[in-house]
């Protein structure tokens, strides 16, 4: 996947401090591909979504909405139980850190990627050729509580 030049979307809102998300503007501007997208109505982040090939993220609403309008999901759990709390779709993929005190922070990129890579009916969307429609979005949601 490395090179795919993926366009990222960095979604964040009030749940973030202002301090997160000045940092979360700052990597994006560093960055070509990667779009910070912040205190958007749910309507603007349901329409980004709807054009993404995946989203990752962590266990809130927008986990949820990223599932309705679009299906490629990795939730990612720290302490909640994703049993009962994951997204519903055939194609919502859960990661979790385990019970408590488990955090978000002991999710591992690699384990993200090797979910993506065994699991996602999108992992291999990549590997056809001569075709221009296959640069849509992705989403990351930021994760900014440990």
């Amino acid at each position: 996947m490395e090179n795919l030049d993926p366009f990222c979307i960095l979604f964040s809102g009030l749940a973030e401090s202002p301090a997160i998300r000045e940092k979360i503007k700052e990597f994006a501007r560093r960055h070509k591909r990667i779009l910070p997208v912040c205190d958007e109505q749910l309507s603007t982040v349901a329409a980004l979504l709807s054009l993404c090939d995946l989203y990752v993220g962590n266990d809130s609403g927008i986990s949820h909405l990223a599932a309705a309008v679009n299906g490629n999901v990795i939730a990612l759990y720290g302490p909640t139980d994703p049993l009962l709390w994951r997204p519903v779709g055939q194609k919502v993929r859960s990661i979790s850190a385990g019970a408590p005190p488990s955090s978000l922070l002991s999710i591992t990129v690699n384990e993200v990627y090797e979910t993506l890579r065994l699991t996602s009916p999108i992992s291999g969307i990549y590997q056809e050729s001569g075709r221009e429609d296959h640069k849509k979005l992705r989403s990351v949601n930021f994760v900014s509580n440990p």
